[in-house]
């Protein structure tokens, strides 16, 4: 975390009799240890917390996809049902040969064509010209 290697520990050891002294250097040493201790907690408790408000909105969004996987797979079956009943609507009216089939033509009215419009001329790219 504070990437400190053996020789700067050493070396703030050594700093630290220097300035505590041999007598107020355990004690030292020993607060030091329970400050750090009761950071640990505090920085554990942290994070249980944190874990804890975020597991909700991530167990909800599971849920949301799961839904909509669901949602897509029932869209899915139902689009092959439709593609399934529209291929066997096609096979009943058309013969083998491609031909509407005898049955289906008496029922079936002829089909109407609307009437051609003459063609105009086409226009001019140059509008200058109209």
């Amino acid at each position: 975390m504070f990437n400190i290697g053996p020789e700067k520990l050493i070396l703030l050891f050594v700093i630290a009799l220097i300035v505590l002294g041999p007598s107020k250097l355990p004690d030292a040493a020993r607060t030091a240890g329970k400050m750090i201790g009761e950071l640990r907690r505090m920085s554990g408790s942290f994070r249980e917390e944190v874990r804890e408000v975020l597991a909700d909105p991530q167990d909800m969004l599971t849920s949301a996809v799961g839904d909509l996987r669901n949602e897509i797979t029932g869209f899915r079956s139902e689009i092959t049902g439709f593609k399934a009943d529209a291929t066997e609507a096609i096979a009943g009216t058309a013969g083998t040969d491609g031909s509407p089939s005898p049955e289906a033509t008496p029922s079936q009215p002829p089909p109407v064509t609307a009437p051609s419009l003459p063609t105009l001329p086409p226009s001019p790219d140059d509008p200058s010209l109209n």
